[in-house]
């Protein structure tokens, strides 16, 4: 059975007075004052105070009382409703008694999961500390909902603008930079020195330019913030903290995979032309590979990329592969050597 009740207070103060009716007084002798709460003769008006809510829940162990309250609601049916949502979560085996924060709870559930991937641990922990902790980690658990993680991505795409801002500036100055080492190049001997602050000046603004953030998060990463986002709080709904994983109801724009395109003669003369890549994955034809390779064959990663051409392992099984598991009579990793 639900038993919550709501009552109104307000931060109005008054002289405090001593047992004689006197005002009590601070150390510099200034009269000290008290908050009047719920005595607050102003509480009548709709427009004073605010609203709490006052829950009793069963005692924890131990025999700990819990009485949860909660305020600054502007009306009471509001605080009623907050009140009515505490005692449907309690019973629902919520921990509304837990203070633990997102980026807490984060850091546990890192440490926890010793079982995936180096690769994936490095992401995890790369997502926590510059994307979920900044936005959400503020947050206790149990108060996440939907709408922050939505926002937090929502902030992620204004971002982007900001980042596109800074593109179109660094291109900019890149151009004034070219332009005044052109000009002091150019300029007969013996060369004004102005031009040669001019052209340093404008090293320097590109080299502040290009130091702020420039690099779009795509829709890839965006995904892979939201998947992280969605295993850590499968945890969290097993661990009963929230009522269920809030992540899987964020909205985030699709993300396909580009389509691989081939290098053709056609389409290697049109990127010549425009500078501008027909797919963001292009695949060489397999006299464009030869032509690598044979250009490459000097090169200290020419067995790596060999490797890669004819034997396909992924890029992170080619760089991470030691000596002692290469077969060089076979030409294959021992793995293939079969």
């Amino acid at each position: 059975m639900f038993d919550g009740s709501t009552y109104k207070r307000c931060k109005c103060t008054e002289p405090k007075l001593d047992s004689d009716g006197q005002p009590v007084l601070d150390a510099s002798g200034e009269p000290r004052f008290r908050e009047l709460g719920s005595a607050c003769p102003l509480l009548n008006r709709r427009d004073h105070g605010s609203w709490y809510y006052y829950v009793k829940l069963p005692d924890g162990p131990g025999g700990k009382r819990r009485r949860p309250r909660k305020g600054d609601f502007l009306t009471q049916k509001q605080a009623k409703e907050e009140a009515q949502k505490l005692w449907d979560e309690a019973q629902g085996g919520i921990d509304i008694d837990s203070n633990e924060t997102v980026a807490s709870y984060l850091d546990r559930w890192y440490a926890k999961r010793v079982d995936l991937k180096r690769k994936t641990r490095g992401d995890y922990r790369d997502f926590i500390d510059r994307v979920f902790k900044p936005a959400l980690g503020h947050l206790p658990t149990r108060d996440l909902r939907e709408r922050h993680i939505q926002e937090m991505f929502q902030q992620i795409w204004a971002y982007n603008e900001v980042k596109k801002a800074n593109r179109e500036a660094a291109a900019l100055a890149k151009t004034e930079c070219d332009a005044a080492h052109l000009a002091w190049s150019q300029a007969p001997t013996p060369r004004p020195p102005e031009l040669r602050q001019a052209w340093h000046q404008a090293r320097t603004a590109l080299k502040v330019a290009r130091a702020k953030p420039r690099q779009d998060t795509g829709p890839a990463s965006r995904k892979k913030y939201l998947d992280c986002l969605t295993t850590a709080l499968n945890d969290a709904v097993t661990e009963k903290l929230v009522t269920q994983n809030w992540a899987k109801l964020v909205v985030i724009p699709k993300y396909e995979r580009p389509q691989p395109l081939v290098w053709t003669d056609e389409r290697v003369a049109r990127w010549r032309e425009t500078g501008r890549k027909p797919s963001p994955v292009m695949v060489w034809t397999p006299e464009q590979t030869g032509e690598f390779l044979d250009a490459a064959v000097d090169h200290p990663m020419y067995i790596m990329w060999h490797l890669m051409v004819y034997r396909a392992p992924r890029r992170g099984e080619a760089t991470g592969l030691p000596w002692t598991e290469l077969d060089l009579t076979r030409r294959c990793p021992t793995s293939y050597g079969v």
